[in-house]
C-alpha cells in the first residue's frame, strides 16, 4: 500500500470516527453521578480556582485515583463554558487518541493493512462507539496500554544491550499516570517487568527499581494528600490487603474469564445480538483465533505474541485477587490488544484468497452499527435532562424554587449540576420572593406510574407538590 493511499485512508477513517461519534451525541450521553462528580470538580478548578490533589474515588472506600483526569477535562469544560456536554466532547477526543495509537501500533507491529483494519474495527464497533461518547475516567487506559506497548517494542528493537535508567523511569511514570484514571493500572508495572524479562536486557534489577520510582513519582499528589489527611488512603489500602485474604481466587479467575470473553466479543458483536451466542462458542472461537494467529502469523513475530499474551492474562490473574466482583471496564486496557489480534488474523486471511471474507466481515460490522445506532434509546439522556430543568425554570418564571429528588441510581447529583449550569434560582430562607414552587424530580418515572406527573421527559418525571406563600 503506497504512503499516499495509506494516509488518505486513515484520514477518511478519522472523519468516519468523528461523524459516527458526534451523531446523536447529546441524545445518547448520560449525565449521572460520574459525570456530575467530574464536572463539579472541573468547575472548582476553573471558577473557584481550587486545585485538587486527588481524582475520583475508587469503588473501594478511601482509595482515590490521581487528579490528572480532572485536569484533562478542564479545556473541554472551559471551551464549552462549563456545559455538561463538555465531558462528552472530552470522551470523543480520548477515543480519537486511542484510534490514532491503534493505527500507528498496528502499522508498526505488523503492517499498514493491519493498522487500517484495526482502525476500521474500532470505528465500526457499536460497543466502542458507545464507550467513546461516555465520559468516564477509565476509557483513557486504552491509550495508556497502547503507549506502553509501543515503548516496549522500541526497547526490544533497540540494538543496545543495556536499557538505560531514565527510559525505565519514564515507563514507570506513564504506568503511574494510568493510576490517575483507574486502579486497574496497577497491573502496568507487572506488565513492564514481565516484558523486560522477555527482552533480557542487562541491569534488570536497576531498571525494575527505576520503574518503581517512576510509578511512585506519578502518584506524588496522592502521597501529599494522604499525608495531609491522616493517611486515609494508606489505611484503606491496609484494609483492602486484609480483605484480600478472604477472596476465592479460583472462582474469581473463572468468573473473570467469562466476563473477559464477553467483554471482548461485545467489541465484534453488539450486545443486542450477543445473547444468541453460547459461552462454549465464544471460548472455542477465541482459542481458535489464538492458535491460528500463532501458527500463521506470530511464529515470525514471537516477541509480539508473548507480549500480547502477557497483556491479556496478567490482568485476569491480578483481578482475581480483588475482593469485589470484576466489571468489564476493568479490562479496557485489553480492548485494543484484542483488536490488534483480530486485525492481524483478518489481514492474514486477506492474503490467502480470503479477501472477500475480510470485506464481508467489515461490511457486516458497518451494517450492524448503522442498524442499531439510530435505534438505541436512552430515556435519561442529557437532552431530556436539559428539557426537565428548562421546564422548571420556565414554569417558575425565574422565581426561586425548591427541588427534591426521588432517584434510585445517582441521578440526583446530575440534576444538581444542571440546576447550577442553567442558573435555576433555589429558594433560601433569606429570599425576598413572595412565593415559591416546590418540584420533585422522579427517576425513573416508569417505576412510579401511579403518580400524576406535571411533565414527563423520557424516564424523567416532574411533579409540582405545592406552592407556598411567604408572609
Amino acid at each position: 500500500m503506497s504512503v499516499s493511499i495509506k494516509y488518505i485512508l486513515f484520514i477518511l477513517i478519522i472523519v468516519l470516527y468523528l461523524v459516527s461519534r458526534l451523531y446523536r451525541l447529546e441524545e445518547l450521553y448520560t449525565f449521572s453521578f460520574d459525570q456530575y462528580r467530574d464536572a463539579w470538580e472541573v468547575k472548582k478548578i476553573i471558577v473557584d480556582k481550587k486545585l485538587t490533589l486527588i481524582g475520583p474515588q475508587s469503588s473501594y472506600y478511601g482509595i482515590f485515583y490521581g487528579p490528572l483526569f480532572f485536569y484533562l477535562l478542564v479545556p473541554f469544560y472551559w471551551i464549552t463554558n462549563l456545559s455538561p456536554l463538555g465531558g462528552a466532547y472530552a470522551a470523543v477526543f480520548f477515543g480519537l487518541t486511542t484510534l490514532i495509537l491503534l493505527y500507528f501500533i498496528g502499522t508498526t507491529f505488523f503492517s499498514s493493512r493491519v493498522g487500517i483494519i484495526a482502525s476500521l474495527i474500532y470505528v465500526f464497533s457499536l460497543n466502542i462507539n458507545l464507550l467513546n461518547r461516555n465520559c468516564r475516567n477509565d476509557p483513557p487506559l486504552m491509550s495508556f496500554s497502547l503507549i506502553l506497548l509501543l515503548f516496549i517494542w522500541k526497547i526490544f528493537k533497540s540494538k543496545k544491550k543495556d536499557f538505560k535508567v531514565i527510559p525505565s523511569f519514564f515507563l514507570g511514570l506513564i504506568a503511574g499516570l494510568g493510576f490517575h484514571f483507574h486502579f486497574s493500572a496497577v497491573v502496568f508495572p507487572l506488565l513492564l517487568i514481565s516484558s523486560l524479562l522477555i527482552i533480557k536486557k542487562r541491569n534488570l534489577l536497576l531498571n525494575i527499581i527505576s520503574i518503581a520510582f517512576g510509578f511512585l513519582f506519578a502518584l506524588l499528589p496522592l502521597f501529599i494528600f494522604d499525608y495531609r489527611h491522616s493517611f486515609i488512603i494508606s489505611r484503606a489500602f491496609m484494609a483492602l490487603s486484609a480483605d484480600i485474604r478472604e477472596v476465592s481466587y479460583i472462582n474469581n479467575f473463572y468468573l473473570n474469564i467469562i466476563l473477559f470473553m464477553h467483554s471482548l466479543y461485545k467489541i465484534i458483536v453488539p450486545e443486542q445480538l450477543l445473547r444468541f451466542f453460547k459461552i462454549l462458542l465464544l471460548l472455542t472461537s477465541l482459542i481458535f483465533i489464538f492458535i491460528f494467529l500463532y501458527k500463521r502469523i506470530f511464529k515470525t513475530k514471537i516477541f509480539i505474541f508473548k507480549i500480547m499474551i502477557l497483556w491479556i492474562f496478567i490482568p485476569l490473574i491480578i483481578f482475581s485477587f480483588y475482593i469485589k466482583q470484576s466489571n468489564d471496564y476493568y479490562y479496557l486496557m485489553n480492548f485494543p490488544v484484542f483488536i490488534l489480534f483480530f486485525a492481524a488474523c483478518l489481514e492474514y486471511s486477506s492474503k490467502n484468497k480470503l479477501a472477500p471474507f475480510v470485506l464481508f466481515f467489515l461490511g457486516l460490522m458497518f451494517i450492524v452499527n448503522l442498524e442499531f445506532l439510530p435505534k438505541i434509546i436512552n430515556n435519561r439522556n442529557l437532552t431530556l435532562a436539559n428539557k426537565a430543568i428548562e421546564f422548571i425554570k420556565n414554569d417558575s418564571s425565574g422565581k426561586p424554587v425548591t427541588i427534591d429528588y426521588l432517584s434510585t441510581d445517582n441521578f440526583k447529583v446530575g440534576f444538581e449540576y444542571l440546576v447550577y449550569y442553567y442558573r435555576v434560582s433555589i429558594y433560601k430562607d433569606n429570599s425576598n420572593s413572595s412565593k415559591y414552587r416546590s418540584y420533585t424530580i422522579f427517576v425513573p418515572a416508569s417505576k412510579n406510574k401511579d403518580l400524576y406527573y406535571k411533565a414527563v421527559f423520557g424516564d424523567i418525571g416532574i411533579n409540582i407538590l405545592y406552592e407556598k406563600s411567604e408572609n
